[in-house]
């Protein structure tokens, strides 16, 4: 996914934060020449759409042979999600979406780089109605509380069995301060185990040393995900590294901006970054502005979940000659979603732009190819994962 994050300028911006606003340089000018990336013309001769719409919810209204538990707020409801469902891409029917204001909330909730919760990751056993704890976050409430291979049992009293992932990130959120009660059961011990929740910050960057050569994989692009990024590089530059493996597997994407200015990292004053087809056929071309680009020698891994700003980072080094792919081809996203909140609380989703790399190419579908093709499958230990053995060989012998 590639969400647009609208600037708000709605209070006085310190001149540092308006200059990383423009650190990317973009031109606006009408286009022909480039290609929808799918079409959604109704078939020939259907005409008078709006007075046809009209007369469906009446018709519908008055011979549903269940007009009794028909409401009108249901056709509307029905006619908003085909509206949407008619204008996402062919093979993603689903992409455009009517969220409610949770639905929404938690979309964007998982890109913040800070979040208030229990901090543990693990697996869900929905027949058993258990939890069992894989690891605890650095920072996490619970260290000191729960322990790896620990079974939850319950939380708040509240029976685990045949709930929705949503429904279990909702009982360990809320409010900072709050306190959550889980029952444990701890090799033959019962325990209750309570837990303060608080605010953590989340890094969505793994970062190796290998050698001679960097490693850092980028999980998404979450916001502040490019100052994350730079921090790790400017690490690397002291220690004299000049070979870096870029792991974009199973990264499906974030902020658009983050992964632009991720790109504008490696990308010297007035390379290209990419081009954005949007509403009234404008094109949008995004440039960097960076006079001191991060010099490195660059392998990018990525695999078939590797999607839209993923994309926006590979194609643009790789358009600059910065870098070489290996892996599997990718996802293939290459349009740009945006949220408009409704009267109702509701927010509907749908693409408002359409990108192309620096050659005016669009990566939608068919995805990125690799220069070098690889098995992309992770391993436990990054020696025997075979993507990095393949970077390391190239970036070692080019």
């Amino acid at each position: 996914m590639s969400y647009e994050n609208p600037i708000i300028l709605d209070q006085p911006m310190k001149l540092k934060s308006l200059l990383i606003i423009l650190c990317t340089i973009f031109s606006l000018h009408a286009v022909e020449d480039l290609p929808s990336l799918y079409k959604i013309s109704a078939p020939d001769g259907f005409k008078s759409g709006e007075k046809a719409f009209s007369e469906v919810i009446k018709i519908v209204k008055d011979g549903f042979y269940d007009s009794k538990g028909l409401k009108e707020d249901d056709l509307y409801y029905a006619a908003i999600k085909g509206i949407l469902r008619r204008i996402s891409p062919p093979e993603s029917p689903n992409q455009g979406k009517l969220w409610s204001e949770q639905e929404k909330a938690k979309v964007y909730n998982n890109l913040k780089s800070k979040r208030v919760f229990a901090g543990i990751n693990c697996v869900h056993d929905k027949i058993e109605g258990s939890l069992t704890v894989k690891s605890i976050m650095d920072e996490s409430p619970a260290i000191g509380k729960l322990k790896k291979n620990d079974r939850i049992m319950r939380i708040d009293g509240k029976s685990l069995k045949n709930i929705s992932s949503s429904e279990l990130s909702a009982l360990m959120r809320g409010e900072e301060g709050k306190v959550v009660k889980f029952k444990v059961v701890r090799d033959i011990e019962v325990l209750d185990i309570e837990i303060k929740l608080k605010q953590i910050k989340i890094s969505y960057c793994v970062s190796k040393i290998l050698g001679d050569v960097a490693y850092l994989r980028v999980k998404s692009f979450s916001e502040n995900i490019s100052k994350e990024m730079k921090e790790h590089l400017a690490k690397y530059k002291e220690k004299k590294i000049e070979k870096l493996i870029i792991d974009l597997r199973e990264n499906t994407g974030g902020y658009f901006t983050e992964g632009v200015r991720s790109a504008e990292l490696f990308l010297k004053k007035g390379a290209s970054i990419v081009s954005v087809l949007r509403a009234g056929s404008m094109r949008t071309n995004y440039y960097s502005r960076n006079l001191k680009p991060q010099d490195f020698k660059i392998a990018v891994l990525i695999n078939g979940r590797t999607a839209s700003s993923s994309e926006i980072l590979a194609s643009a080094l790789k358009s600059n000659d910065k870098a070489v792919l290996i892996g599997e081809n990718s996802y293939g996203k290459a349009i740009i979603e945006k949220p408009f909140k409704l009267s109702n609380g509701y927010s509907v989703k749908f693409s408002v732009g359409a990108m192309y790399n620096a050659k005016g190419e669009s990566w939608h579908e068919d995805g990125l190819s690799p220069d070098i093709k690889s098995s992309t499958k992770f391993s436990d230990k990054l020696e025997n994962d075979i993507a990095v053995g393949k970077a390391l060989k190239y970036l070692k012998e080019n």
